[in-house]
């Protein structure tokens, strides 16, 4: 379905800052050329963006898309550690009624949620035998390959062969190792970074989640080796009432990218996330977070982390992943939400935007349904409504917050 056309005349936002665009040639799926002023074709479609933002997709770095339901904040919250947590969602009627809904239909709405907020892309934190049969059929990307440990602690999930192997397997394969790490107030949450470290396994290639019990020391190592942090604000709150105090790691020059984790903890989606680090970080330091700063959060950081150099930029050879906003001011795409969104394109192909590119989708052969988010009325590729319906049938459930429009 990808073919070769063009956008123009907008204002690209990137880590290093805004620039005026005279336009991105796309071709299979790529951004082929940055055009500059007069370069722009005239045997394409092109779609002439009036001055409007254009950002490079966003990166989830941390979802679990099959626990794609309503949070729970369950009886023994705030939580001592996930385990705590994880007990009283699977005494609730909400897991109840997610166990109702087939793995399909999460991984859809999973993707849904991401795809509505501009994530364009998401590591979905999930042994791969879980993860495979649905990830090519999705409207976001996964990554596809990494080495995993569930958490560290004789309480983890058995994912994966073990740390020592896993780690090693990303080492050899340039791939990222990807653990849960001081995900709680307990003494093996606490000491769980020296484990890790001890083992061999804190490394560049090694990316921890979460880290609410690590110490200053912890940090130190964790800088020294060059690992990568996904921060979870909104998950940590709604599960432990805390989060970490992120300028610690900013200090250190640790690489820091953001995460929704999965909607059973109570999280939305990424514009929501960007806004919550915004305020959390104003909270903790009295300071702003700059915007360049907390785009990188989402866009270079992570491809860094997890080694996936096609993503997190619009320059040539990356992936056409791009967020197109109804903004003409590049500072304002932090306060964004759902309903600003005017184009998102993914693999060179439009994949959700606003009712009035109806033309562009029907260029390129796209089905396509509307669906209304706050006041504007947008559309996406067909199969929206079969899955609202889906959902319905199987729980009685009309409303899920965590999915704009939904």
């Amino acid at each position: 379905m990808s073919r070769e056309w063009q956008i123009t005349n907008g204002t690209i936002v990137l880590a290093d800052g805004p620039r005026k665009l005279a336009g991105l040639l796309l071709s299979e799926g790529e951004v082929e050329e940055v055009l500059g002023p007069g370069d722009e074709r005239t045997d394409l479609i092109t779609l002439n963006l009036h001055g409007l933002t254009v950002l490079p997709g966003f990166i989830n770095g941390h979802d679990t898309l099959l626990a794609s339901f309503p949070g729970v904040r369950g009886e023994n919250w705030p939580h001592l550690n996930w385990l705590s947590f994880d007990n009283d969602l699977k005494r609730s009627d909400v897991f109840r009624e997610r166990m109702l809904v087939e793995p399909a239909s999460l991984y859809e709405l999973g993707a849904l949620k991401n795809l509505f907020s501009g994530a364009t892309s998401v590591v979905d934190h999930i042994p791969a035998f879980v993860r495979q049969p649905f990830q090519d059929n999705l409207s976001v990307s996964l990554l596809s390959d990494f080495g995993i440990s569930h958490s560290i602690c004789s309480y983890s999930l058995g994912w994966g062969e073990g740390m020592k192997a896993e780690h090693a397997r990303a080492n050899n394969q340039d791939l990222p190792y990807i653990t849960h790490i001081a995900e709680g107030f307990d003494p093996e949450s606490v000491l769980s970074l020296q484990v890790l470290d001890k083992a061999g396994c804190l490394s560049d290639h090694t990316v921890l989640v979460h880290g609410l019990s690590l110490s200053p020391d912890d940090l130190d190592k964790i800088a020294d080796a060059g690992a990568h942090f996904v921060w979870c604000p909104s998950a940590n709150l709604a599960v432990y009432n805390r989060t970490v105090t992120i300028s610690d790691f900013f200090a250190r020059g640790i690489n820091v990218c953001l995460g929704t984790d999965a909607a059973v903890t109570g999280s939305k989606h990424m514009l929501d996330e960007v806004k919550t680090a915004a305020r959390i970080y104003k909270e903790q330091t009295g300071n702003e977070l700059d915007s360049s700063t907390l785009l990188s959060l989402v866009t270079t950081n992570p491809a860094r982390a997890f080694r996936w150099s096609s993503k997190g930029n619009l320059k040539p050879g990356s992936d056409a992943d791009f967020i197109v906003l109804d903004k003409a001011d590049p500072t304002e795409w932090v306060q964004c939400s759902p309903e600003h969104i005017y184009l998102i394109v993914r693999g060179g192909v439009p994949v959700f935007g606003s009712s009035d590119l109806e033309a562009l989708f029907v260029s390129f052969g796209i089905h396509f349904e509307k669906l209304q988010i706050g006041n504007t009325q947008k559309i996406v590729q067909k199969g929206v409504k079969k899955l609202r319906e889906t959902i319905q049938r199987a729980t009685g459930r009309t409303n899920l917050d965590f999915v704009p429009g939904w």
